[in-house]
Order: structure tokens, then C-alpha cells, then sequence
């Protein structure tokens, strides 16, 4: 009996840790320096953007991986124009969309194109103009993009949504939607009357070819209150053709970062984040709006206070009630419940800006250059929240980290997620001394936590971007890494 036992509980360790590793075949890298970005997955295989940049503006590569993570295609897109830049590349039903801007500087006007790649990968011809748009007339924020594409739930259609800026500071959200022909099948918006500034699209979501925007902005009639951001839901109905506004708010408090999902069986927007006492950029705890999409103005707004003992972990210090708060804290991930909980998963996320001089040497000696500025991207710590349907705080976890790069945009930072029935795995890199090795940690169902080394370098490098890894299945997921500086693609099975 004993003997029987001991076994049972090796099969269970055995069975909540044991995993599949299935390697694609390694590519040379072109370059020092080759980003890659996730386009998504169908039937046929998985497509991901590859670029020596970044920002995967100019030089990039589409390429296709069979199931079995072997290459099957790898195409460049050519630009039409000297200063057109890729926007985005969307993955539909029946093919992939390239959508690309330029400023035409004769004509004063912003153009949009796309053009299409089919599965076999067969480019178009050439790109089908979408629209053009005064590029005066554009609300422009250095830090946002300045158009959103999102794909509806059926890949059949696409919406760009835009923000034009009237005088006086007025703000307009747009909308456009076209099929995969590229045909305009819908347009829309709205109008703010009052002066609003830093406004930025959160997200957007199509439903029944609806489009519903969660935006953010700083009202300029509220003086000596930079800090504080005003978040609302814009409706816009794509049949009726009307549009209206619907105020996020709770009970006076100050809104941080919110998320927005869909719950196409419960007929509802979720929209989850935290909420301050103090500012829009801190967080004194978790806030949930459940929006009923047949009546999104009696929506349920219900929130609760951060553990005492949590803030202590993650601010180093004793936490009153009321005068500490977190800094800087992101929505990573929302994934429902089947009882209309929550699980949300924050990071620390914030940019500075660091002044530096550069100095040249010529004949009369060291010569210094005007100040010049890098972005250094800071990832820190995660928490993970498991949510009732009214707020409450089930559980909590937190890892704590410290990442660190500059003027990359954070690429090998943050971190991964994977969802396999009742645990929930997080994947990042840890480096440090030149090497690096790649964590796991596992929570299950109750908020257990445990963690270990997935991998360690020893006779080779390893890397992998967190952020363009991809859940493909229950209990798999896709990463990209680098491996003895060669490309690859790992599916990780649990």
C-alpha cells in the first residue's frame, strides 16, 4: 500500500510538471540584430514578421511555419514609396493583410494601402488605396500609434480606427471597417465638444460588426490635475449608425490602467484594471466593470483595496492604508473564469529618458556633441489576481523581477503566459554576467505558487521573446528564441 501511494503521488508531481519540447529546424540570423513579431496561427500554420528593427516599419519579412515548425515560405515586403511605413499585417480567414501609411507631402494628405498575401505565399501585384486623410487634421501622440487595427471575432472583416483633432483641441474617434476585398463595409465615430489632451486608444473590440473603443485622456478644463485620466467607453453602432459615450467611472476614484475583453457567451464587455486615490499612473486596488453589451449603461461597477501585506512586498516598505501606492502597474492578460471571475496579470512597466553626452576626437581635440537622449525600458515586478465576479480578491501572487535594456523597446523583456485548465505558468528571461536563463513559475487553481530553471546557458546562449510567444492550443505554446545565435521556434507542451 505504501509502495502504491508512493507512486500515485510521483505520477501526480510527474503529471502537473511534465512537458513537451518540439524545436523547429535553427535559421542563421541576417543580422546582429533580427526582431520577430507574432502574427497569429490557422489550419495551414503559424506566420510571424521578422525585421532588423524594432519597430517593423521598413525590411520586413512574413514567414510561414508548418505545425511542425518547419519553414515554408519567407517573403520581404517592398514598399511602394520612399517614406511609407508598415502599420500592421492581420491574419484573416482566407489570407494575410498588409496595410502600409506614407505622408504625401504635395498633396498635404495621409494615404492608407494594403495589399494581400495568400497562404501559399503569393504577394499582390500591387496596393489598393483605403483612405486618405488630411495629415493636419490628425491627433497625433508620440508614443501611440497612429492608427488601430483590430480583426473581428469571424477574420472577415477589419476596422482602423483613427483620432482627427479639430481646433481648439477637439477630438474625434473614427472608425472605417472593410472586408478581406477590401471593401468599405462600415464607418463612424465620435465627436468630443469639450478640449481634451493625451488622448489615446486603449483597445478596441467588433462585435457584430460593432465596434466598442475603451479611450483615455486628460481633460484640459480640470486645472492642476495633470495626473488624472478620464476613461470612457465609445459605442458605435455599425448598423444604426449611431454612436454615444458611456463614462467609466467608480465612485469618484481615480482610474488606472484598464483592460477590455469580450464574453460572447455572457453577452458582456469586461473591463478590469485598478483604480487610485491619488493618481491615474499609481494603483490602490483592482476595479471590475461588467458592461452588458445589450444595455452598456447599467453596467456593475464593484472594486477592492490592495492587501496590506502585498503593497509591503512589492514597495519595500510598511503600507498604511491609504498614503502608499504601487507605481506604474500594467494589464498584461485577463482570463475569464467559469464562474465570472477573473484572473488578472499585471507588470511594472515604465520608459525613462536618460540625458548623455557623446563626445568626438579631431585634430583640436575632444569635442563634445550635443545632449543626446536614450530610452531605458523598465520591466519589473508581476502580480497575479484571482477575482470574483464581484471584485474580491480570491488570491494573489507575486514574482518579483528586475529587467532592464535600452532603446530595443524592451524586446527580450516582460514576460509569457500559459493557460492549461486550472494552472497558470509565466515565462521570462533572467539576465545576468553575459548569460542568461529562462524561469518558470507555476500557479495553480488555489494560488499555489512554485518555480524553476526551463533553461540555463552553459555551452551555448539562449533567448527568447516573451512578448511574441503565443498560446496555440490548450497547454501549448509557441516561442521564438535565439539559440546558439541561430533563429528557432520552440512548442512547449504541458
Amino acid at each position: 500500500m505504501r509502495l502504491q501511494l508512493i507512486y500515485i503521488l510521483l505520477f501526480l508531481s510527474l503529471g502537473t510538471r511534465a512537458q513537451l519540447m518540439d524545436w523547429g529546424v535553427p535559421q542563421k540570423l541576417a543580422s546582429r540584430n533580427l526582431y520577430c513579431t507574432f502574427i497569429g496561427f490557422n489550419n495551414d500554420g503559424y506566420y510571424y514578421m521578422r525585421c532588423k528593427k524594432p519597430d517593423f516599419k521598413n525590411e520586413v519579412m512574413i514567414e510561414k511555419y508548418s505545425h511542425s515548425l518547419r519553414l515554408i515560405w519567407s517573403k520581404t515586403i517592398t514598399n511602394e514609396h520612399f517614406g511609407e511605413s508598415i502599420q500592421n499585417v492581420l491574419l484573416m480567414k482566407n489570407k494575410l493583410i498588409v496595410l502600409t501609411a506614407s505622408d504625401n507631402y504635395t498633396s498635404g494628405f495621409t494615404e492608407v494601402k494594403a495589399t494581400s498575401i495568400n497562404f501559399e505565399g503569393l504577394i499582390a501585384k500591387q496596393y489598393t488605396p483605403l483612405f486618405q486623410l488630411k495629415t493636419s487634421g490628425f491627433y497625433r501622440n508620440e508614443e501611440e500609434a497612429t492608427f488601430t487595427f483590430k480583426i473581428n471575432l469571424n477574420d472577415d472583416v477589419f476596422v482602423a480606427c483613427y483620432l482627427t483633432q479639430a481646433e481648439k483641441k477637439q477630438v474625434g474617434l473614427n472608425y472605417l471597417m472593410f472586408n478581406d476585398e477590401f471593401n468599405t463595409v462600415g464607418s463612424g465615430g465620435f465627436a468630443y465638444t469639450a478640449k481634451t489632451e493625451r488622448f489615446f486608444i486603449n483597445d478596441i473590440v467588433i462585435y457584430k460588426l460593432h465596434v466598442y473603443s475603451l479611450v483615455s485622456y486628460y481633460e484640459t478644463i480640470k486645472k492642476n490635475q495633470d495626473d488624472i485620466y478620464v476613461h470612457d467607453l465609445i459605442i458605435m453602432n455599425n448598423t444604426l449608425k449611431t454612436s454615444y459615450k458611456v463614462p467609466i467611472i467608480l465612485e469618484g476614484k481615480t482610474q488606472s490602467d484598464i483592460a477590455i475583453t469580450i464574453d460572447s457567451i455572457a453577452k458582456t464587455l469586461q473591463l478590469t484594471g485598478f483604480y487610485s486615490e491619488k493618481k491615474s499612473t499609481s494603483a490602490a486596488g483592482v476595479a471590475v466593470y461588467t458592461v452588458p453589451l445589450a444595455n452598456p449603461e447599467n453596467y456593475h461597477a464593484a472594486f477592492t483595496p490592495f492587501p496590506k501585506e502585498m503593497l509591503s512586498k512589492i514597495i519595500g516598505q510598511k503600507a498604511s492604508e491609504r498614503t502608499n501606492e504601487m507605481e506604474d502597474f500594467v494589464v498584461r492578460q485577463l482570463v475569464p473564469r467559469s464562474d465570472g471571475g477573473m484572473v488578472l496579470i499585471a507588470e511594472c512597466f515604465y520608459i525613462e529618458k536618460q540625458a548623455y553626452n557623446a563626445y568626438t576626437s579631431g585634430i583640436q581635440g575632444v569635442t563634445p556633441q550635443p545632449t543626446m537622449f536614450r530610452n531605458v525600458y523598465n520591466y519589473d515586478e508581476v502580480l497575479v489576481f484571482s477575482l470574483e465576479p464581484n471584485a474580491t480578491i480570491d488570491w494573489w501572487q507575486a514574482i518579483i523581477k528586475k529587467q532592464t535594456s535600452l532603446n530595443d523597446d524592451g524586446y527580450n523583456l516582460s514576460i509569457a503566459t500559459l493557460i492549461k485548465k486550472e494552472m497558470l505558468y509565466v515565462f521570462f528571461n533572467q539576465h545576468y554576467n553575459n548569460s542568461n536563463q529562462i524561469l518558470e513559475y507555476q500557479i495553480n487553481g488555489n494560488g499555489r505558487m512554485n518555480n524553476k530553471i526551463l533553461f540555463k546557458s552553459s555551452n551555448y546562449y539562449v533567448d527568447f521573446a516573451p512578448r511574441q510567444s503565443c498560446q496555440i492550443a490548450n497547454g501549448s505554446l509557441l516561442m521564438p528564441f535565439i539559440k546558439d545565435r541561430k533563429f528557432n521556434l520552440l512548442k512547449l507542451t504541458y
